[in-house]
């Protein structure tokens, strides 16, 4: 059986190395179709979070010859909340801790720990994949006090910082963590607690419509005069939108041609269901500095279409940087295939009219499908 030390050393090692690795899961992820749906990196509502943590574990006081460091394991639950850049965790978990020193008669002692850890933990996204935020626990159970004799059950306060790592945006999402924490309620004695861990989600909640919006999908669906629905893909050219090819400004133009389609949008608000705009980039730079471009190009189209009435409940962005080639060829027709941005209209009733708006910006033919099974 996998001892304590080992199995934390391995998360240490796997998180370290994830983080100095090429981006190989990038690369792979782009070679598969854009899906019509995708969670966002940034969406609004309920995730249910099962998690594992594993690290180590110090305890410093005048008690002690030598420092008692050992392992420690956490296995538990957690719900998390997204709204806009902040998150807010609350958890509940199972910890075990082991740690060995030696007390002031140089004599060797080992003190085991046995309770539950309830987690709160505030985090700002300051990235599209990073989250930073305070971290508050109590500790509950046998000896949380780390005292060289098994005490009575205690609560003990621990306070620290939590980074997490979002690994994926699929249907079930995938985050790493890392945790500093110490102590703040336990006398004569400090500890500090490290970790790493991996926590596996599922979406448990849908962002809130209001209720004036409700309306409006309601009525489409029902609407007998609506029973042909659409989606329509379109892909803008960069060349024809932004001032240069680093830029994220919109011609005067550009705006303008957008500023209609953001006024058919509000005064057809039964005619469409949802817009998604993508922003993505060719294979040439840095991942990290394309994303942040995807991301800007995204949003400018976006504000241009709220500015102009369009519903701001039925918009979202993304952005993909170079994970979702057209074209995965290596050369300059197709990096200027793939660097676009994407408008998807999902039920649409008369995709024609978007097109012919839509058209002027456009480098690509669109994509006109209709949804099985909705009228």
């Amino acid at each position: 059986m996998m001892d304590f030390r080992t199995l934390s050393v391995l998360c240490l090692s796997s998180f370290s190395a994830f983080l100095m690795q090429p981006s190989a899961s990038f690369a792979q992820e782009s070679r598969r179709a854009l899906p019509t749906r995708q969670s966002s990196l940034t969406s609004t509502g309920w995730t249910l979070f099962g998690q594992f943590g594993a690290g180590l574990g110090t305890v410093k006081s005048s008690e002690y010859y030598e420092a008692p460091t050992g392992e420690q394991i956490l296995l538990g639950a957690s719900l998390n909340y997204e709204v806009e850049k902040w998150i807010l965790e609350t958890g509940a978990s199972w910890f075990y801790s082991r740690v060995a020193g030696h007390e002031t008669q140089n004599r060797s002692i080992r003190i085991k720990t046995r309770s539950g850890l309830l987690t709160l933990n505030p985090r700002y996204r300051i990235s599209d994949r990073w989250q930073l935020g305070p971290v508050l626990e109590t500790a509950f159970g046998a000896n949380t006090a780390y005292g060289p004799k098994t005490e009575g059950e205690v609560a003990s306060y621990f306070v620290g910082a939590r980074a997490v790592y979002e690994l994926s945006q699929r249907a079930l999402p995938v985050r790493l963590w890392a945790q500093a924490s110490t102590d703040l309620s336990i006398s004569n004695r400090q500890v500090y607690l490290t970790w790493v861990g991996v926590q596996l989600g599922l979406p448990i909640g849908r962002p809130r419509r209001s209720p004036e919006t409700e309306d409006s999908l309601s009525l489409s669906r029902a609407s007998p005069q609506r029973q042909d629905r659409h989606q329509l893909r379109v892909a803008l050219d960069p060349q024809k939108i932004f001032f240069n090819t680093k830029s994220d400004e919109l011609k005067p133009e550009v705006k303008a041609v957008l500023g209609r389609i953001g006024e058919y949008l509000k005064n057809n608000s039964l005619d469409w269901e949802a817009l998604e705009i993508s922003g993505h980039a060719d294979q040439r730079g840095k991942f990290d500095y394309n994303l942040k471009l995807s991301r800007k190009r995204a949003l400018s189209v976006q504000n241009v279409l709220v500015q102009s009435g369009a519903d701001s409940k039925r918009l979202k962005t993304k952005a993909f940087s170079y994970l979702k080639p057209i074209d995965p060829n290596n050369n300059r027709d197709a990096w200027n295939k793939n660097r676009r941005v994407e408008l998807v209209f999902e039920n649409v009733v008369h995709p024609e009219e978007l097109l012919n708006l839509v058209r002027p910006l456009m480098t690509l033919a669109p994509i006109d499908e209709p949804i099985r099974g909705k009228n």
